[in-house]
């Protein structure tokens, strides 16, 4: 059922953004930015600045890496779902990948060198064969992740703002202090846009047949437009969706305020032509990172997917 008549699609910034047919089914709980958390008693100790850059990002990975101490960057690939900020998001964040997944679709095999999957990836690969997450990054899992960072036997972890609501819970306050944020830089040059990902989450939506439209319209009324909304934002330390109603002031306002030549990008999940294809060979973006990071002859593997692609529209049309 569209909630195209609702107060509180008209409030939600996000709604209209994920129109289908000019109608809004589904209105978005809030958005959140993605972050590298950095323990920046690490950084001083090794002389690091903040990366502004892919390859400032590469070299000071390898000069944590090189130290001996510290795994460069935390990461728990044995839940295939902790590669997202790297497998899912990089291909929005370098040039062409607004509403990539969608134009995928029509595309002709987009896995190909120019395209912004192969471009992403092509940085992906050769970050991961420089080994940053340590000797067994697939032997575990999102749990072993988080205690290497609170622990501080990693230097970085790449996550959204709702890590820090876990690392509230399990570090002391000055211990938390140590923690700082960056967004991650997929650009080449100082001189590209920054490109940085918003996405939203949790769409609250109102069944077809629903017996309780009516009722369940004036939730949606109430939880936007309500105190409550204002301090559930500010608990969660996420982006509102409402226009005028901000969240906490925190570590993230300052990483996103010293974004130089900044561009945002909406993630936007694929239409009903990249479903289809997409469910038709199986894709799966954090499983592509697992096999990446075991290691892969990268330009067979684009080629693979380009062929697999191709079939799939073939099939679907």
């Amino acid at each position: 059922m569209y909630c195209n008549d609702t107060e509180a699609a008209k409030v939600n910034k996000f709604a209209k953004d994920f129109e289908i047919d000019g109608n809004i089914y589904g209105l978005p709980m809030y958005g959140f930015n993605e972050f590298v958390y950095y323990r920046k008693s690490v950084f001083n100790e090794l002389g690091l600045e903040i990366p502004t850059t892919w390859g400032e990002f590469a070299a000071l990975s390898a000069k944590i890496k090189e130290n001996g101490i510290y795994i460069p960057m935390a990461l728990g690939a044995k839940d295939s779902w902790t590669t997202y900020p790297f497998n899912e998001f990089m291909p929005f964040l370098v040039p062409g990948g607004n509403d990539i997944l969608s134009k995928m679709a029509v595309e002709k095999d987009p896995f190909s060198p120019g395209k912004p999957f192969y471009i992403a990836y092509d940085m992906l690969d050769k970050y991961y064969s420089t080994k940053p997450f340590g000797d067994d990054p697939l032997g575990y899992g999102w749990d072993q992740e988080k205690s290497m960072f609170a622990s501080k036997k990693a230097a970085m972890l790449a996550a959204g703002q709702w890590f820090y609501v876990d690392l509230e819970k399990e570090m002391s306050k000055e211990t938390l202090d140590d923690v700082g944020v960056f967004v991650l830089p997929a650009r080449e040059t100082k001189d590209d846009p920054f490109r940085y990902l918003v996405s939203a989450e949790v769409f609250l939506s109102i069944p077809k047949y629903s017996k309780n439209a009516d009722a369940a319209k004036k939730f949606l009324d109430w939880f936007f437009t309500s105190e409550y909304y204002k301090e559930y934002v500010t608990y969660m330390n996420v982006l509102s969706a409402v226009d005028g109603v901000k969240g906490r002031e925190s570590i993230f306002n300052v990483a996103i305020a010293n974004i130089p030549n900044p561009e945002v990008v909406l993630q936007k999940g694929g239409d009903e032509k990249f479903r289809k294809i997409a469910n038709y060979i199986s894709f799966d973006v954090k499983r592509m990172g697992q096999e990446m990071i075991q290691g892969v002859n990268f330009a067979e593997y684009m080629n693979e997917f380009n062929k697999k692609w191709t079939e799939a529209q073939e099939n679907t049309k």
